[in-house]
């Protein structure tokens, strides 16, 4: 009986640095997935042409969001970024507290609509392949509509979140 109350408290104080961290994981593939307020946190940092946070999205985006990008249903999208030439958000990222949903144009390194989780992300570096595209393990993330700059933040961005996930190697480790 005092073993079971034993590992009782200790769940509850694991669970307690867990959310702490704001972060959950899925029971059924250990999936991460970051808290929305976590996130929102670190999206606000940043500012640039074509980059929308919130709710503030361009009616575009809403009709394109499920079709292009495959974004499911009951995920949060927290961002996006519109990285096509003419702004009319065929092609960019998105930002959900599952992971980065992309859509590329056909000319990319990995053309057509990508996911990639925060697991992923975590795993992986995110490198700059040339000057139209980021890469994260074999995905791209064509940002040829988006000015110098704008792939500067984006990179930035992309690393902060990529930070937040490193923060939680205690809590993953077995």
């Amino acid at each position: 009986m005092r073993n079971n109350n034993y590992v009782y408290k200790l769940s509850l104080v694991f669970l307690t640095i867990l959310l702490s961290f704001n972060c959950s994981f899925s029971q059924k593939d250990n999936l991460i997935i970051l808290h929305k307020d976590t996130l929102l946190a670190i999206l606000e940092q940043f500012s640039f042409k074509n980059y929308f946070v919130g709710d503030d999205f361009p009616v575009k985006f809403y009709k394109k969001k499920t079709k292009a990008y495959r974004v499911p249903q009951g995920e949060k999208v927290l961002a996006y970024v519109d990285a096509s030439i003419l702004s009319n958000c065929k092609f960019g990222l998105v930002i959900g507290t599952r992971g980065l949903y992309i859509n590329n144009s056909r000319t990319s390194s990995s053309p057509g609509t990508k996911y990639i989780s925060y697991n992923t992300l975590k795993e992986n570096d995110l490198v700059r392949i040339d000057q139209n595209e980021l890469k994260v393990e074999k995905t791209a993330i064509e940002v040829y509509g988006l000015g110098e700059n704008e792939q500067i933040k984006l990179k930035a961005l992309i690393n902060q979140i990529k930070n937040q996930l490193s923060d939680l190697d205690p809590l993953i480790k077995k």
